[in-house]
C-alpha cells in the first residue's frame, strides 16, 4: 500500500489570483516549524497490531531549529532503518537532535536539505544542505531498495546540488525551476541531478519509484514552454494558461534522463492555477496524481478529451489514474472544502491511499 502525502491550502475566496501568484515561490507551511517533526507521526502510524480503537504509543519525537527557521515538506524510510527528510533551511541551524553539532547554513534566503535518522531511536546520521543566492526547497523524497535517495522540489538561480567537495550546478531558466536528484542513502553523496523549467516559476512537489528503474514526479510549470529533457535532446511542454499547469513525468532512475512527461490544464488566458501535489504508483503500472484546478480541465493527455470542471468557481482537488505509458485510464474529482463564511477562508485538506487495483488497462 501506497499513501500520499496530505496537505493544506488556504485562499482567500475572493483573491485567488492573488494567492497563486504568491504561491509561486512563497513556502508551503507555516514559518519555523521543525524539520522533523513528522517523524514521531510516521512512527505512531506505522506501529501497526493495536486493535481498532486502542491509543497507540509515541516512541520518539524531535525537533530541529535555527536562526530563522526549518521548514519538513517530505518523508520517505528506506527497508534498512533510515528515516529521510526533506524540506528547506534558512539561516543557520543544528541537525543534530542529540548531543552532538552538525550545523547547517543557508546560502540564500533558502536552501533545500535533506536529513537522514534512525527510524528505530531518532539518532543523527548524516544531513546537507544545497543552495544557491536566492530561494530553493526539497517538496518530495523516495528511497528505493537499492541504496539511492530521490529528491525533488525547485530551485532558483545558480545551485551546486553536490555537497561533497565535487561541483555540478544547474542554473534556473527562471524565478524557480525543477530538480529532481538522486543521492546515495547511506552517504548522501551525489549520484546525479536533473532540471527543466520555463522563464517564469516552476514547482515540482511529489515524487515516486517504480520497481522498473522509474522516477515519476509531478508539480506544476508556469507561462510558457518548458523543455522537459535535461540532456541534448528536446521533450516541450507548452502551458495552456498564465500561471501553473499540472504536469507528471519519468525520468530513467539510474541516469535522470527523461523518459516521457505530459501536461493538464484550462486552456485560457486568464490567472488560472492548476498543480500536481502527490504522486503514488501500484503493482500494475497505475500512476495516479492528484493536486487542485480551476475551471475546465482536460486531463486526457492523448488525442482524446477527460474533462473536469468546478461546480463551485473555487479550486478543486483531483484525483487521476494513468497507466505508465501515459494513457489516461481514470479521472475522479473531489472537493474537500471547509470554509469560515466570517473570514471567507477556505481551506482543503486532502490524502489519497492507493492499493494494487488490478492490471492497469482494466
Amino acid at each position: 500500500m501506497t499513501t500520499l502525502k496530505g496537505f493544506e491550502r488556504s485562499f482567500s475566496r475572493d483573491n485567488r489570483t492573488a494567492r497563486a501568484l504568491r504561491h509561486r515561490r512563497q513556502p508551503r507551511r507555516g514559518r519555523g516549524v521543525g524539520a522533523v517533526a513528522w517523524l514521531g507521526v510516521w512512527l505512531v502510524l506505522g506501529l501497526g497490531g493495536a486493535a481498532a480503537g486502542q491509543a497507540q504509543s509515541l516512541e520518539f519525537a524531535l525537533g530541529v531549529g535555527g536562526t530563522e527557521g526549518v521548514e519538513g515538506f517530505g518523508i520517505a524510510v528506506d527497508g534498512s532503518g533510515g528515516v529521510f527528510v526533506t524540506g528547506e533551511l534558512r539561516g543557520t541551524a543544528d541537525f543534530d537532535p542529540g548531543p552532538g553539532t552538525t550545523t547547517l547554513t543557508s546560502n540564500g534566503d533558502r536552501d533545500l536539505f535533506v536529513a537522514r535518522y534512525a527510524a528505530s531511536t531518532g539518532s543523527f546520521d548524516w544531513a546537507f544542505g544545497v543552495g544557491g543566492s536566492s530561494d530553493d526547497e526539497g517538496n518530495g523524497i523516495a528511497v528505493d531498495g537499492a541504496g539511492s535517495v530521490f529528491v525533488t522540489g525547485d530551485f532558483d538561480d545558480t545551485v551546486d546540488f553536490d555537497p561533497g567537495p565535487g561541483t555540478t550546478t544547474l542554473t534556473s531558466n527562471g524565478d524557480g525551476d525543477i530538480f529532481v536528484a538522486r543521492y546515495d542513502a547511506a552517504t548522501g553523496s551525489l549520484d546525479w541531478v536533473s532540471g527543466a523549467g520555463s522563464t517564469q516559476g516552476d514547482n515540482a512537489e511529489g515524487i515516486a519509484l517504480d520497481g522498473a528503474g522509474g522516477v515519476f514526479v509531478t508539480g506544476g510549470f508556469d507561462d510558457g514552454i518548458v523543455d522537459f529533457d535535461p540532456g541534448p535532446g528536446v521533450f516541450n511542454l507548452i502551458n495552456n494558461s498564465r500561471l501553473d499547469d499540472i504536469f507528471v513525468a519519468r525520468y530513467d532512475a539510474a541516469t535522470g534522463s527523461l523518459d516521457w512527461a505530459f501536461s493538464a490544464g484550462e486552456p485560457t488566458s486568464e490567472f488560472i492555477f492548476d498543480r500536481g501535489y502527490g504522486i503514488a504508483l501500484d503493482d500494475a503500472g497505475g500512476v495516479f496524481v492528484t493536486g487542485d484546478y480551476n475551471g475546465t480541465v482536460d486531463f486526457d493527455p492523448g488525442p482524446g478529451t477527460t474533462t473536469l470542471t468546478n461546480s463551485n468557481d473555487e479550486t478543486n482537488a483531483f484525483v487521476a489514474k494513468y497507466c505508465a505509458e501515459a494513457d489516461l485510464a481514470l479521472s475522479k474529482a473531489l472537493t474537500a472544502f471547509a470554509g469560515d463564511p466570517a473570514t471567507a477562508t477556505i481551506t482543503a485538506t486532502f490524502s489519497v491511499t492507493v492499493s494494487n487495483n488490478g492490471p492497469c488497462s482494466d
